[in-house]
């Protein structure tokens, strides 16, 4: 395979590059987000871009796409040199950024909103339709896809929505394309489609800036890769030249010996008992036990039920058969009821179901304790301190600013803020779904390290991750989803990446039921 279309390490040669930056700083309020940075895509070139919440990838981002105004240094695209871009000067010179949440139009068709501002006219009208779907399916046969140009966005996968945000980007013919945590938002299975899409436009000579947490993929797939820290450029290295401990040494300025923290709790009495636990057209019999001091994994792929059991566990989704009970006892049908009995969830999407933006951090970790904060029908000023103050301290959240917009914070303290929310109520059971997607190395580890605190005081832990290697290091158990059923399970000492992901992406071939819960 030639350089141009090989990742982990085979840099293109370097002619002028595409874009490059030279001594960028970015303060808001007085403080330093970008600190002098430099930085350099080649064409031809998967750059990927590594560090912390909070190093200055996304102010970086917003500067190249002109939505910020760098305070010192110059931005080079293909050769002209610019104090500061405008968005329709990034545009015009072929800059396109794919974020991870996508700027889509639901009910307009793939080619509208593919070519919108840019619509093709026919000879008797504005607007050919035949045209636009004409040029849409050109350009995502160029990507490897068969995508209907005319299907309706809403009607679209994930997958699918980000392969029409990468098909707007070269419908502008951008020479630049910025993808900001791309595989976030995608299942396991999804991953490859992505990369191959990432592959072609590489083999096209367009650069791309890649921004991952992943660093299995920033190793696989980046050519190069460049590390911020603290708004200050690290390094900049051929993946080739780089392992998982470099990446995280640098990134996070220490060795992460212990990434994982060890297993010291020990699995006691039946905390969640699940018994023949149907969803309509979701899930299908579905039985397991979570003990008191128990970490138990669920995996599976996009669409197999993982995330339908959390939710139903905690009365999101209506169960049409079977019975939870918690600590012996029914567990009652209603997010606000469960909470109150002890029983509580970390939603898969952060932001849409998570935090409430807008609000400040205080506002958000209180929410569901203002019943216990009451003192003669009012709330306690001295208990909500005491208690935000607490929870700040205990989860490490950063920056200690009870007032600060919670939208201002980095996903794992945004995540963090979440967790202490409902960890303030002592509950028994808690449900983990995707609790570190978008979370740097760092904050994993001490996401993890919490998670570990909490069995250790007895808790039990449901964590339901598309992270197999998540699973496998934290969990005294894996179960398997597949198609809505449980179809596999597997003790820690047992369980391999190889077997997890056979048993998720293989159809059982017998017991169609859940399994019998052990314990």
């Amino acid at each position: 395979m030639s350089p141009e279309v090989q990742g982990g390490g085979a840099v293109p040669p370097m002619s002028a590059p595409l874009l490059r930056l030279n001594g960028v700083k970015k303060a808001f309020a007085g403080v330093p987000a970008l600190k002098g940075v430099r930085f350099e895509l080649a064409a031809g070139e998967v750059h990927a871009l590594a560090g912390e919440n909070g190093a200055g990838k996304s102010t970086f981002i917003k500067i190249i796409s002109g939505a910020y105004t760098p305070d010192a240094g110059t931005i080079e695209v293909l050769g002209d040199s610019f104090d500061t871009l405008s968005p329709k000067q990034a545009r015009e010179l072929g800059i396109a950024v794919v974020y991870q949440e996508f700027n889509l139009l639901p009910e307009l068709s793939v080619a509208e909103n593919m070519f919108l501002g840019r619509l093709p006219g026919g000879r008797l009208s504005g607007y050919s339709a035949r045209r636009a779907e004409a040029s849409a399916a050109a350009l995502l046969e160029r990507l490897g896809s068969h995508l209907e140009p005319s299907r309706l966005v809403s009607e679209l996968t994930v997958a699918e929505q980000q392969l029409v945000e990468i098909g707007k980007a070269l419908a502008l013919d951008a020479k630049v394309i910025i993808m900001d945590e791309p595989s976030t938002v995608l299942a396991n299975d999804e991953l490859g489609r992505l990369h191959d899409v990432v592959n072609r436009l590489r083999a096209e000579g367009r650069g791309v800036i890649y921004i991952s947490h992943r660093l299995d993929e920033v190793l696989g797939l980046a050519d190069r890769v460049t590390i911020f820290k603290d708004g200050e450029h690290v390094l900049t290295a051929p993946t080739g030249e780089m392992t998982h401990d470099s990446l995280i040494r640098n990134m996070i300025g220490r060795d992460l010996v212990d990434f994982f923290p060890d297993r010291t709790a020990t699995a006691g009495a039946d905390l969640l008992r699940v018994d023949g636990l149907s969803v309509p057209e979701k899930i299908f019999d579905v039985s397991l036990t979570v003990h008191s001091g128990e970490i138990v994994g669920v995996a599976g792929l996009g669409g197999s039920g993982k995330t339908t059991l959390a939710r139903a566990l905690v009365g999101l989704e209506p169960r049409s058969a079977g019975s939870v009970e918690l600590a012996g006892s029914p567990a009652p049908r209603t997010p606000r009821s469960c909470a109150r009995a002890g029983l509580v969830m970390v939603p898969e999407n952060r932001k849409a179901h998570g935090i409430f933006a807008g609000h400040s951090i205080a506002f958000n970790l209180t929410l569901a304790a203002l019943d216990r904060l009451k003192s003669l029908m009012l709330i306690s000023r001295k208990k909500e301190r005491e208690l935000i103050e607490r929870s700040m301290a205990e989860l490490d959240v950063r920056p200690k600013a009870p007032a600060l917009d919670i939208a201002k914070l980095s996903g794992g303290n945004q995540q963090k803020v979440v967790l202490a929310r409902w960890l303030s109520g002592n509950p028994r059971v808690i449900v983990l779904d995707e609790p570190t997607r978008g979370v740097d190395v760092g904050a994993k580890s001490e996401l993890y390290t919490l998670v570990e605190s909490l069995t250790e005081a007895g808790a039990g832990i449901l964590i339901s991750s598309s992270d197999v290697t998540e699973l496998l290091g934290m969990c005294d158990r894996i179960l398997v989803f597949h198609e809505g059923r449980l179809v596999d399970e597997f003790d820690r000492a047992d369980a391999t990446e190889e077997s997890v992901i056979r048993a998720a992406t293989i159809a059982p071939r017998a017991e169609p039921a859940g399994k019998t819960p052990r314990g």
